[in-house]
């Protein structure tokens, strides 16, 4: 960084800059911050005196450097230049700037960045031409006019250390894109670690590698040398084989964090925070599950840890555990009907107003007419939501099942103490939640609460109107729409729409081929011949040489188990 002070009494320079300088350089490490000039004013016995600073953040390792010119050819001296985060645009029928005609330019990116050992695939999704070089070679050239939806390729071996990638694009007229990213075409044993050098996981990452473990205290640097020391971010995924248990999964943080379950919310505490600790306690687990952490680092120091153990385990951590998250108050009122049997069969004994499910009976029953043990309940209320993801939370002993607008949600219906949890999508608006629960023997608890952890998806299987595909990295949706009990056993029929990629998508079930070439979503069927087992596997989905996947674990319908 260079630095310029000027004051008129050189007296105070130093006093002044210092206390000046140490006010405003924090602004320097702001990612929008790459040069500025900042004034301060300092007043003591000889009156007031005025400090300019100016500087010049290093910026050298942070985005791309861009050059734009008013031509399709790269031609002559550039119009603009600057530095971009991602080559991550959609321009429309509009200008990248002011000082860039809307049509007939070119731009040419170039950056320099580390690499892990390894065969790399570049992708390139343009509206028009592009090109894409590493270290002079030349591995994508679509260097002609085309239409989006389109997805370029090419491959490259790359030894570990540093390599300059080069991307060169240019608009004929109409629409202007141009996406750029790249995959690491291996099987990662731990993480595959995915890091950015922007705190919005934008555009292609600039390191990918197999990470061991989600455990780093990078203090005041960045992951690598070259990557920048604050405004960065990364995901890793990986895929769990769990043995059936409950579990508790931990995360620590400084600074923003969010972890995903086979594709669902589990924790999302996404703002700065100072090594803050998070858990979600009594999620039952068996077989293959996908996990997501997706982590940024604003500024100052950076750590993350993610862990899961046994909900049987004491925490990790030796302070005292933090108190999950949840809804200020718990939801109510209720109607509960109560009953002197297991199954909720027969009259129900007791008929009341409930303010909140919220009891423990200990070893008694609700009611001195009611039995102790042997006895069920069924609470329901009409709820305001907003539109979004919700996790519901029960914590019972023994039996709960919940239902939002008669879709089971919590199916946990045998005799058990713990914290069962189930996730919805609800549209805003009034929903009917209702409660079902049983005591088997000796302590009766059941306490029900919900959390809104996220915003609704975007995709939908029902579409008003056809959605322009704009390329990009392709991921999939995929999820059990209908279930049906037959005579041999049950069927589930699975919705799955792709996005990105070329708009061509082939769709898999377990490796099998279920529907395309094809544009736009599919819904196929999956059949089980053994009652009350789970459908598990994976669906996939490929386009313009990419693979997303999705696990699943589908239970089988009430009436089938």
């Amino acid at each position: 960084m260079s630095m310029e002070v000027k004051n008129r009494k050189w007296l105070r320079l130093i006093v002044v800059a210092v206390v000046v300088a140490a006010l405003w350089l924090s602004a320097l490490a702001a990612p929008a911050a790459a040069r500025g000039v900042w004034y301060g004013e300092s007043y003591g016995q000889a009156g007031k005196s005025a400090v300019q600073v100016s500087g010049d953040r290093d910026s050298s390792s942070v985005g791309w450097r861009a050059q734009y010119f008013a031509n399709r050819k790269l031609d002559g001296s550039p119009v603009l230049e600057r530095r971009d985060p991602a080559i991550d645009f959609d321009w429309g029928d509009g200008s990248p700037d002011p000082a860039v005609p809307a049509d007939n330019f070119s731009v040419r990116w170039k950056r320099t960045l580390g690499f892990t050992p390894g065969t790399y695939r570049f992708y390139a999704s343009c509206d028009d031409g592009v090109r894409i070089s590493v270290d002079g070679k030349r591995i994508v050239d679509a260097w002609q006019d085309q239409k989006l939806p389109n997805t370029r390729w090419g491959d490259i071996t790359l030894a570990a250390g540093r390599h300059t990638v080069v991307v060169e694009y240019y608009d004929h007229g109409g629409k202007a894109s141009a996406h750029v990213w790249w995959n690491l075409q291996q099987t990662f044993n731990g993480w595959e670690g995915r890091y950015y050098d922007n705190v919005r996981l934008a555009g292609g990452p600039v390191l990918i590698r197999d990470d061991a473990a989600i455990d780093f205290d990078w203090g005041e640097g960045g992951p690598v040398d070259w990557m920048p020391a604050d405004s960065f971010s990364v995901v890793w995924t990986r895929r769990v084989d769990f043995a059936p248990n409950y579990y508790r999964f931990n995360v620590r943080s400084d600074d923003g964090v969010r972890v995903w379950l086979d594709e669902r919310p589990l924790m999302d505490y996404w703002q700065p925070q100072e090594y803050a600790w998070h858990y979600v306690d009594g999620t039952y687990l068996e077989g293959s599950h996908t996990l997501k952490v997706e982590y940024f680092e604003r500024a100052g120091g950076a750590r993350v840890r993610f862990w899961w153990e046994l909900s049987s385990v004491t925490p990790s951590p030796t302070s005292p555990p933090p108190a999950p998250v949840s809804s200020p108050g718990l939801p109510g009122p209720w109607q509960g009907e109560y009953f002197n049997s297991r199954d909720l069969t027969g009259s129900p004994t007791l008929v009341r107003t409930d303010a909140t499910v919220d009891f423990n009976w200990g070893w008694d029953g609700p009611v001195p007419e009611m039995n102790r043990d042997d006895f069920s309940a069924r609470w329901r209320g009409s709820f305001s939501f907003e539109a979004g993801q919700y996790r519901f939370t029960a914590t019972v002993d023994d039996g709960v099942r919940l239902y939002v607008d008669d879709q089971l949600i919590i199916d946990a219906w045998y005799p058990a103490r713990g914290i069962r949890t189930g996730y919805g999508t609800l549209s805003q608006g009034s929903h009917v939640v209702r409660v079902e629960y049983f005591e088997r023997a000796q302590a009766a608890m059941v306490r029900v609460d919900w959390q809104r952890v996220g915003p609704a998806p975007i995709a939908s299987p029902v579409r008003s109107q056809p959605v322009v595909c704009s390329g990009g990295p392709l991921r999939l949706d995929a999820w059990p729409v209908e279930r049906t009990c037959t005579g041999g056993g049950w069927t589930a029929k699975i919705f799955v729409e792709g996005h990105g990629g070329d708009c061509r998508y082939t769709y898999t079930w377990e490796r099998q081929v279920q529907g395309g070439p094809m544009a736009g979503p599919l819904t196929f069927e999956l059949r089980s011949a053994s009652r009350g087992i789970a459908i598990v596997g994976e669906a996939a989905v490929t386009s313009a040489g990419q693979t997303a996947v999705v696990g699943l674990r589908i239970r089988p319908p009430v009436d089938c188990r």
